[in-house]
């Protein structure tokens, strides 16, 4: 491990920018429940870190979480990040890893990205080390993140005693890519998860994977969207599972929340910082 991998780090959080702001709020309340994860944990730097406390302890000194965004934002990714350096320097800090909150590895994670940050550190110079960081759905965490979801889901719809004992199918659905490898990607790790992958932009459809399902037998569906933030994608999901609802009466379908709004991507984040 080399010496600047042991230093204390600030971390800023890039996503890929929205014009809706319920995506800007989402992205603020995310980064605030990941500082709160480690100040939660301040108190166990003072006694042995048991494996519970493991994953918070990287943050319990030095809790700087800041965010930016890659497209439209008020300034370019790189002015953004020197925009936050001022603070990070206050704090003492000269290390600033800067993890990409996306779910694939497109143009973005490969190019545009390593672009930025690049630009970046030329302006800034040698007091700062700025590190680009895995993307995030690289991280092995987001797996059983998935599951819970899909675990949740199914909790909602066997509150119901008279669907308790019937089968659920479960949909996977992203956005999806006109590379297939991220298509790929997905489908491996619905496949891991038990469910269907259905994309909202190329095939297989959403509307194609219920009709799928509901020809295999299933009545009840569970979709977890692959979508880390609300805007217009998830109300145009929700619009279309109406629809395709209306089609098929005999289906339940229950649609879950996006992933940067769940909690608990907040202790897959703080993991994610070890990495």
């Amino acid at each position: 491990m080399a010496v600047s991998d042991r230093l204390p780090a600030a971390y800023i959080l890039v996503a890929h920018g929205s014009r809706d702001p319920r995506a800007r709020v989402a992205l603020a309340q995310l980064a605030a429940c990941v500082r709160d994860r480690a100040i939660v944990c301040e108190t166990a730097a003072r006694r042995p870190i048991n494996r519970e406390h493991r994953a918070t302890a990287t943050l319990e000194r030095h809790s700087i979480v800041l965010t930016a965004v890659l497209e439209m934002g008020a300034v370019p990714l790189h002015q953004a990040i020197l925009q936050q350096l001022p603070a990070i320097r206050v704090a003492g800090l000269h290390r600033v890893r800067i993890l990409p909150l996306f779910l694939l590895p497109g143009v973005h994670v490969r190019s545009d990205l390593p672009a930025e940050v690049a630009r970046a550190q030329q302006l800034v110079g040698g007091e700062f080390e700025l590190e680009l960081g895995a993307y995030l759905g690289s991280h092995a965490g987001l797996v059983p993140l998935l599951a819970d979801r899909f675990a949740a889901l199914a909790d909602r719809i066997n509150a119901d005693a008279e669907r308790a004992s019937q089968p659920i199918g479960r949909i996977l659905l992203a956005h999806g890519s006109h590379q297939s490898e991220g298509n790929g990607t997905i489908a491996t790790t619905a496949a891991r998860l038990g469910a269907t992958a259905a994309f909202w932009s190329v095939p297989p459809h959403l509307g194609e994977c219920i009709r799928t399902l509901g020809a295999a037998g299933y009545r009840h569906l569970a979709i977890v969207p692959y979508v880390l933030f609300p805007g217009r994608i998830i109300d145009a999901i929700a619009t279309e599972i109406e629809r395709l609802c209306g089609d098929r009466p005999d289906l339940t379908v229950h649609f879950g929340s996006p992933l940067g709004t769940v909690p608990a991507l907040a202790d897959t984040i703080v993991e994610w910082f070890q990495r």
